[in-house]
């Protein structure tokens, strides 16, 4: 999935009004998701506007396919954006505990990620020895006695 695809879902958007807001055809945003065309700078920086995407992250808008932290950064910007522009209501109560809601998810999701960056490095570890049978099964074993202690600790 093309991340514009991943945004456009997540924010409810349609080619058609994303295209119009940019004064593109439509057309346009299928060639930038099918890889025929790059998305030119200027429509990169209104698609940043528009979707409340940091300067920094503007690279994600760009994936033609997403990873499962790639996923969370994007939900991490939406959740992020929704928090910056809530607008609550007369109950300081419900207003207080939706901004927690929100401020819970965005950890939830920066936890996630820090998760994944670890379990891709035990992968590596473990992938880059498995020529080595000895080696491999020491650090299999010594990786299944971490899981045990999590599972223990819990």
């Amino acid at each position: 999935m093309h991340a514009l695809d991943y945004f456009f879902s997540l924010y409810k958007l349609k080619n058609k009004d994303v295209a119009e807001y940019l004064g593109i055809p439509a057309p346009q945003i299928n060639d930038w998701k099918k890889g025929r065309r790059p998305i030119p700078k200027h429509h990169l920086e209104k698609l940043c506007k528009l979707l409340n995407v940091p300067d920094e992250k503007s690279y994600l808008l760009q994936k033609e396919s997403l990873t499962k932290i790639d996923r969370l950064e994007i939900e991490i910007i939406l959740y992020k954006a929704k928090l910056k522009n809530f607008v609550g209501g007369d109950d300081e109560q419900i207003n207080k505990a939706i901004r927690m809601n929100f401020e819970a998810y965005i950890a939830a999701c920066e936890r996630n990620i820090e998760a994944l960056k670890v379990l891709k490095q035990l992968e590596d570890e473990l992938f880059g020895c498995s020529h080595v049978p000895q080696l491999f099964y020491k650090n299999l074993e010594k990786v299944k006695c971490l899981i045990e202690e999590i599972k223990n600790g819990m």
